[in-house]
């Protein structure tokens, strides 16, 4: 079956294809599952959103894993459907580390091949999570996306971990963004579905809600500014998920 050579996996033309080549594919869109399922895609929706057919909806989209669907089909185990544009969080699959920030003193951190950039907004708080020692937590102006955004970087024990970067509509939201990494350190694309490490966390599009030139389309932890410990947890996972 010829398919286009992207980053961006193409929809297949189905009527050039016949639907048992589909399980070639990662990932089907709601149409391809439904003609190899010969269901309509009405009703591979509802199986998804009942979840009795594992899937990702992503607005009004779905995708569908065709390791998934075929473990489904031989009365396998069914992963539970993500919504990665709702806000409200799902069952937590993992115990969630409590912190304790308090307001700290400002510092400089200088990036490699960069100028040191200033934190004058700095968080502190003590972890037991990972052989993690200290996080920090520091507040800086930079430019991205074609504006000057504040953005939160999440020191642990000195290590820049993760990046957040203020939402467009960043002062009436206070919504702040940090792209999602998997182990192979590659950010993580919406057809793939949420982790299951940031299942309990509010994840979406990052140009959901960072709009601008070279923006990412990928899935980002969203929350507020106030969040530290989202945050921190967000840091947290991927130092582990590296590790």
């Amino acid at each position: 079956m010829n398919q286009v050579k992207s980053k961006r996996q193409s929809p297949v033309d189905l009527k050039s294809v016949h639907p048992l080549q589909l399980v070639d594919l990662p990932v089907l869109t709601l149409a391809e599952a439904a003609a190899y399922l010969r269901l309509s895609a009405d009703e591979v929706a509802a199986m998804v959103d009942a979840r009795a057919l594992p899937g990702a909806r992503i607005g009004s989209d779905y995708r569908i894993p065709t390791a998934g669907m075929l473990a489904w089909l031989n009365g396998g185990h069914v992963e539970p459907t993500v919504d990665v544009t709702s806000s409200a969080a799902t069952q937590p699959v993992r115990s969630v580390p409590s912190f304790s920030f308090q307001k700290d003193k400002p510092f400089t951190y200088t990036w490699p091949m960069n100028s040191p950039e200033l934190y004058k907004e700095t968080y502190v708080s003590r972890s037991n999570s990972g052989g993690v020692k200290i996080i920090k937590i520091g507040f800086c102006e930079r430019k991205s996306g074609g504006m000057s955004r504040k953005r939160a970087v999440v020191f642990l024990d000195g290590y820049p971990t993760v990046e957040f970067t203020a939402a467009n509509d960043f002062s009436t939201s206070e919504l702040m963004a940090g792209i999602l990494k998997g182990a192979d350190k590659a950010q993580v694309r919406p057809e793939l579905g949420v982790p299951s490490e940031y299942q309990h966390l509010r994840v979406e599009p990052y140009n959901a809600h960072v709009v601008g030139p070279y923006c990412s389309r990928n899935l980002a932890v969203i929350c507020k500014k106030s969040d530290l410990a989202v945050m921190a947890e967000h840091a947290l996972i991927r130092r582990c998920m590296r590790s």
